[in-house]
């Protein structure tokens, strides 16, 4: 299958070599806030793929660029993302 327009020819590549690839990170709960800076997690992955829902919060890190999901980030679910949802 191929995307309308596309005709060059395949190029295979790792994931890693055109996306920077970084693992998640179990923020405490017992840590978390009413406002902040919103925390991402399995419950905010909705059904039709989009990130929403109540967030948890957390104060800002002193060295967060491990954290912070730039524009237009890919954020993909290990497990649990749509267990029990319709």
């Amino acid at each position: 299958m191929r995307f309308k327009g596309f005709t060059d020819e395949w190029e295979e590549r790792k994931l890693g070599d055109i996306a920077p690839l970084r693992g998640g990170f179990a923020f405490k709960s017992s840590k978390f806030r009413n406002t902040g800076v919103p925390i991402v997690r399995i419950s905010n992955i909705l059904f039709s793929g989009e990130v929403g829902g109540d967030f948890a919060y957390y104060d800002e890190q002193d060295k967060d660029d491990k954290y912070i999901l730039p524009d237009k980030s890919a954020v993909l679910a290990m497990s649990g993302a749509t267990t029990g949802k319709e």
